[in-house]
């Protein structure tokens, strides 16, 4: 990827300019598997290697992966479902490290209610981790603790 827009310092103002060159190089690997009864596991894993004139950037983990189970219920248009995220170490704006960590979240649906409406209740970061994202070179703060448990009702209408 050539001229990345990157966010600079030109004289004390804050710009964004095309920037340099990065190369990646990667791999990633997926499957799905379904039961019967409706059940489904899905899983990828994906592994990159940035390079750019600076080294590796900022906020580019090498290692991500997601592992997604769901099972129908007993009760009409109800599902259960579970899932496992993975996010590598990643290097901050100002060279240091970023911690990597694992996530669980449980999340109930129901899409038979209504015609185009989807309603979920999910408990995201179950365990409670903690952890944090890089934060950018415009912020003062060198990353970004995220949310811990949440518990979050969401309705989707879709028509």
């Amino acid at each position: 990827m050539d001229d990345l827009i990157t966010l600079t310092d030109v004289g004390g103002i804050t710009q964004f300019r095309s920037g340099g060159r990065v190369t990646a190089k990667g791999a990633e690997l997926s499957g799905l598997m379904t039961w019967p009864g409706g059940a489904r596991l899905r899983a990828s894993l994906s592994h990159q290697h940035l390079d750019g004139e600076d080294g590796r950037p900022a906020n580019s983990p090498r290692w991500l992966g997601k592992l997604h189970y769901s099972t129908p219920l007993p009760w009409h248009g109800v599902s259960l479902g579970y899932e496992l995220l993975y996010d590598g170490e990643r290097r901050a704006m100002d060279g240091s490290s970023v911690d990597a960590y694992w996530l669980s979240n449980l999340i109930l649906r129901g899409d038979r209610w209504a015609k185009g409406l989807e309603v979920s209740l999910g408990l995201y970061n179950l365990f409670n981790t903690r952890y944090a994202h890089p934060a950018s070179d415009s912020n003062w703060q060198n990353s970004l603790e995220q949310d811990g448990r949440a518990l979050r009702l969401r309705f989707d209408y879709r028509f």
